[in-house]
């Protein structure tokens, strides 16, 4: 998952680097410049979407009880992480060549959500004892 987030911050990357301004940024090296991007764009956007993946499977892990199917949070968080690498490998090639924000990212969650939900009435239910 990590390795996909990093993909994902890729355009962004190319934005922060390609662009030139009068700023403290401007004037740090390249050196810094990628260890100042991984500080304050990579490691918050890996914790948001780590957050977000936990809201998600946790939503599923409700589903999954209201619609009385065998599924424990930590296969549901698996199946997250699974429907979301088409929509982030999706983001990235079309965030370098047209300028994103990762605003959009929040559009994969309604897309995962539906998913995860189609993937559920998928599994089989509980036995009654």
């Amino acid at each position: 998952m990590l390795i996909l987030i990093l993909l994902v911050s890729i355009p962004s990357f190319l934005q922060y680097t390609l662009s030139t301004g009068d700023g403290v940024a401007a004037q740090l090296n390249a050196f810094f410049k990628i260890i100042y991007f991984f500080i304050f764009h990579y490691l918050p956007l890996s914790i948001i979407i780590f957050i977000l993946l936990s809201i998600i499977a946790g939503i599923g892990t409700l589903i999954a009880k209201f619609m009385d199917r065998k599924l424990k949070f930590s296969i549901l968080w698996k199946m997250t992480v699974f429907t979301t690498s088409v929509p982030f490998l999706l983001y990235t090639i079309v965030g370098i060549f047209f300028p994103l924000q990762d605003n959009f990212l929040f559009l994969f969650c309604a897309y995962s959500l539906l998913f995860l939900v189609l993937i559920i009435s998928v599994y089989p239910k509980r036995r009654k004892k």
